[in-house]
């Protein structure tokens, strides 16, 4: 078999990155993403769900950084994740 045939099996990768305020960095997990909503509660400006109930991230660049960490904290399956500029993890 050969590597393309291969890759046919392996599911894309569904991590969403985008920069938010003040240097944070909003990374999304939509393969672990359970569809409760809570982010988009907490944060609307910078997430939705789409058609199949998962979360996708919109544009957290203009959002209040404390929504952002509200939403991520507030993700039962901790599919939000935060870094700062220089890549560190901030959360989880």
């Amino acid at each position: 078999m050969t590597s393309q045939e291969l890759d046919a099996f392996e599911e894309p990768a569904e991590i969403e990155e985008k920069p938010g305020p003040d240097g944070l960095r909003v990374i999304l997990d939509r393969a672990l993403c359970i569809g409760a909503a809570e982010c988009v509660a907490a944060a609307p400006m910078v997430f939705r769900l789409d058609a199949q109930r998962r979360a996708t991230l919109l544009d957290p660049a203009r959002a209040d950084p404390r929504a952002i960490w509200r939403a991520a904290r507030s993700c039962p399956a901790d599919a939000i994740m935060l870094e700062n500029q220089d890549g560190e993890p901030l959360y989880p």
